[in-house]
């Protein structure tokens, strides 16, 4: 069968398995266990991800014995627990899917494994309800990422650049709020994402900076800081999709002048990145109120959204729902400082990229 892009995505985003960096032929085939589910019991398989010798060595995956189990035409699930069991579960035979909510069943217990999300869930809404229940707290870093900060601390979690979720599975997003957390039009990010050096025609944040970079008038340093959208900004940088839109393209227009792209990233990638960051994102509203020292927060409200739908990604960047944000500057010592190339959403665009979500007020529960 082809391993499509998005069960390409899956095997990488749950580190089984990277066709990406895998060579072509027989000898790079790699095989992995797996088990079928049954209606009434489970069968031991392997699975071999392989890309053929011919031609471009479009990626294939087999399920050793799948041909018992299944018929052309059906819907095969590959499923992938925190435990990296991998599960192939034929969906379209309804004696095996009838057993999905019957205890005890091979289907049953193959997707109980999948409940830790569910348990964090639980635990951290009892933690942001203890949070909520101090009322308005002081921020504890100055600036727009005050409330995050501020938020994470208070739950326990130590900052990190990690690419994973903050909480057991559950990446956690705070926003300034207006009256009871109610949303305002600011953006949130959504990940960080470098360019593909290798396919972009500057190959390096510093080649970026050369070309496109600003000197700044209070510090004299060379830099560039500036939001990316669907048209262009006023240093004439914006974000399009290429033709065949499995690029995503940084390009620079000056006045009458055609287009320049500066940079790419492959939307498989960015659409990985979404779909292992915001699994399962809580994304936490505060009201903001300014104390004797600056800014004071109080937590109302958390959106539980699951499963973002990632090929939204694209047309959300083309309709400027999701923009990035370029941070770089060369330091006192010449050399280059980039804080990451950092993908943005517009909490009230929270629909394009997720389907219907959860709330829970956090003052009245």
């Amino acid at each position: 069968m082809d391993a499509h892009e998005s069960f390409r995505g899956y095997l990488r985003a749950h580190e089984v398995h990277d066709f990406a960096t895998q060579m072509q032929g027989q000898e790079s085939k790699q095989i992995i266990d797996v088990t079928i589910v049954g209606a009434a019991a489970n069968f031991r398989a392997r699975m071999s991800l392989y890309r053929p010798s011919t031609k471009a060595g479009d990626p294939r995956v087999w399920v050793s014995g799948l041909g018992q189990h299944a018929c052309p035409g059906n819907l095969v699930a590959v499923l992938c627990n925190p435990d990296h069991e991998i599960f192939v579960v034929n969906i379209s035979d309804p004696a095996v899917w009838a057993t999905k909510d019957v205890s005890g069943t091979p289907l049953n217990a193959a997707l109980r494994s999948f409940s830790t999300v569910e348990a964090a869930t639980s635990e951290l809404l009892m933690k942001l309800e203890h949070v909520a229940s101090q009322g308005f707290v002081p921020s504890l870093r100055s600036g727009p990422t005050g409330v995050g900060f501020t938020l994470e601390t208070m739950l326990g979690i130590r900052a990190n650049a990690s690419k994973s979720p903050d909480f057991k599975g559950i990446e956690i997003k705070a926003g300034r709020g207006g009256a009871r957390g109610n949303l305002k039009k600011s953006r949130t990010s959504l990940f960080s994402q470098i360019p593909d050096w290798h396919s972009s025609p500057c190959p390096s944040g510093r080649a970026l900076l050369d070309k496109v970079g600003y000197v700044d008038a209070s510090t004299g340093r060379l830099q560039l800081y500036c939001t990316s959208r669907n048209v262009p900004n006023p240093q004439g940088l914006y974000l399009g999709l290429d033709p065949s839109e499995a690029w995503l393209e940084s390009r620079w227009r000056r006045g009458a002048e055609a287009s320049e792209v500066l940079a790419r990233w492959r939307m498989e990638l960015l659409r990985e990145r979404l779909q292992t960051k915001h699994a399962s994102t809580f994304w936490v509203n505060a009201d903001v109120r300014l104390g004797a020292v600056g800014e004071e927060f109080r937590f109302t409200r958390v959106t539980h959204t699951r499963r973002p739908l990632v090929w939204n990604l694209g047309p959300a960047i083309a309709a400027g729902a999701v923009t990035m944000d370029y941070t770089l500057s060369i330091k006192p010592s010449g050399q280059t400082r980039d804080h990451g190339y950092l993908f943005k959403l517009h909490e009230h665009n929270i629909d394009v990229l997720f389907p219907p979500s959860d709330t829970y007020d956090l003052i009245d529960r």
